[in-house]
C-alpha cells in the first residue's frame, strides 16, 4: 500500500474509534465499546507496523552510513595508492629520460681508444701492496713471539721443529722414510 492509502486508512480508524468511544460513553451500550476496542486494536496494530518499518529504515540507514564510511575509507586508500603509483611512474619517466639523454650524448661523441677501467687495476695493486707490507710484519711477529713455539710443538729444550732426537743423517729431526735404521 502507498503512504497516502495508509494515512487515509489510519485516519478512518481513528474516526471510528472516536465515534464509537463517544457513543459508548454517552449511551453505555456494549456494542459501541466492542467496536471502539476493535478500532483501538487496529490503530495499535498500524502503529506497531509503522514503528517496525521506522526501526527497519533506521537500521538500513545506519547500515548504509557504515558501509558508506567503509567505502569512503577504501576509496581514499585507492586514491592514495593511485597517487603513489603516479609519483612512481613520474620517477621512472624521469630516470628513463635522463638515461636516454646520457646514451644519446654518448652515442654522438663515443669514447675513442681503450675502454679499460684502470681504476680496477689500481684497486687490485693497492690491495696486493698492502698485503705485501703487512705479511712480513705478521711473519716477523709470529717468528719471534715465544708463545707461538708452544703451539707449534716446540719446547724450550728441543730447539727444533722436528723434535729432539737425531735421525742419523746429521740434521736432526725426523728420520727419513728411506732410512735403513729403525728406531722402533
Amino acid at each position: 500500500m502507498s503512504a497516502a492509502a495508509d494515512e487515509e486508512r489510519f485516519n478512518k480508524l481513528l474516526d471510528e474509534y472516536r465515534t464509537n468511544r463517544l457513543q459508548y460513553v454517552s449511551t453505555q451500550r456494549p456494542e459501541y465499546k466492542k467496536a471502539a476496542d476493535i478500532a483501538e486494536g487496529a490503530v495499535q496494530d498500524m502503529l506497531t507496523k509503522k514503528q517496525g518499518a521506522v526501526n527497519q529504515q533506521r537500521k538500513d540507514m545506519q547500515s548504509f552510513a557504515s558501509s558508506y564510511e567503509e567505502g569512503r575509507k577504501e576509496l581514499f586508500s585507492v586514491h592514495e595508492r593511485g597517487e603513489d603509483m603516479r609519483n612512481d611512474t613520474q620517477k621512472l619517466i624521469d630516470t628513463y629520460e635522463t638515461s636516454k639523454q646520457r646514451y644519446d650524448a654518448w652515442s654522438e661523441n663515443p669514447v675513442s681508444g681503450s675502454t679499460v677501467d684502470y681504476a680496477l687495476g689500481y684497486g687490485i695493486l693497492w690491495r696486493v701492496g698492502i698485503l705485501m707490507l703487512i705479511l712480513p710484519v705478521i711473519m716477523f711477529i709470529g717468528f719471534y713471539n715465544p708463545q707461538l713455539y708452544d703451539y707449534g710443538g716446540l719446547t724450550a729444550s728441543s730447539g727444533s721443529w722436528f723434535g729432539s732426537y737425531d735421525s742419523g743423517y746429521g740434521y736432526g729431526g725426523l728420520a727419513s722414510p728411506y732410512s735403513t735404521r729403525s728406531y722402533y
